[in-house]
């Protein structure tokens, strides 16, 4: 069999490659191979180019670095203080923020507004006192959620929380969604120990 094969050349108007086209004429409907070659990288502030996305980084953090802000622990860089302080708060370990709900504490304002709207479904904490008490034993709470899981755990001997994945029950939302995340996705946190008893999850293995 002859194959008769036609060569062009083409240039990417987006990204100014040079291709290498082979046309197969003898084949319908006709296919066009094209070889890229000489993929650049271009920086976008001196339209410099590079071979790879290391050397453009690498470029663009030795010489396009004033009036930015640098992390010193992961080499980004960052175009205004805010931007900065929001990333630093990924290497840090402190968590001055709290759920009002359920009191967890997370790195970022921004956290705590997304765990409410996932773990407590938008519920938030009518006061900051205790004022929902339990009629059998006192014990107050900051919402009525809480209350709810207290009296159907403790006095009824209740587990309303069902995991899917593994069929295990919990008193709470909070203590099915941590289990979720510790042993379902292998994400842990310092409150590693889970109790057998009720399902919580403790910083330590004496609670």
């Amino acid at each position: 069999m002859k194959w008769n094969i036609s060569f062009c050349r083409f240039r990417s108007l987006e990204s100014e490659d040079t291709v290498d086209n082979l046309v197969d004429i003898n084949k319908e409907p006709q296919f066009a191979l094209h070889r890229l070659q000489n993929k650049l990288f271009t920086c976008g502030q001196c339209n410099k180019s590079f071979k790879t996305p290391e050397l453009l980084e690498r470029h663009t953090l030795c010489k396009h670095t004033e009036g930015r802000f640098y992390c010193k622990l992961c080499n980004r860089t960052f175009s205004g203080k805010n931007n900065m302080s929001r990333h630093m708060t990924i290497h840090s370990t402190e968590k001055p923020f709290v759920c009002p709900i359920c009191e967890k504490r997370f790195r970022r304002k921004y956290d705590v507004t997304m765990h409410d709207r996932i773990v407590h479904q938008g519920k938030k904490k009518t006061t900051d006192n205790k004022n929902f008490k339990c009629n059998l034993c006192s014990k107050a709470f900051r919402c009525r959620t809480t209350l709810n899981d207290h009296t159907a755990y403790v006095h009824k001997g209740q587990k309303s929380y069902f995991c899917e994945k593994c069929s295990a029950s919990f008193c709470s939302r909070h203590s099915l969604g941590t289990h979720i995340k510790v042993i379902h996705d292998g994400i842990r946190d310092q409150e590693s120990y889970q109790c057998e008893v009720c399902g919580k999850y403790f910083k330590s293995r004496r609670g």
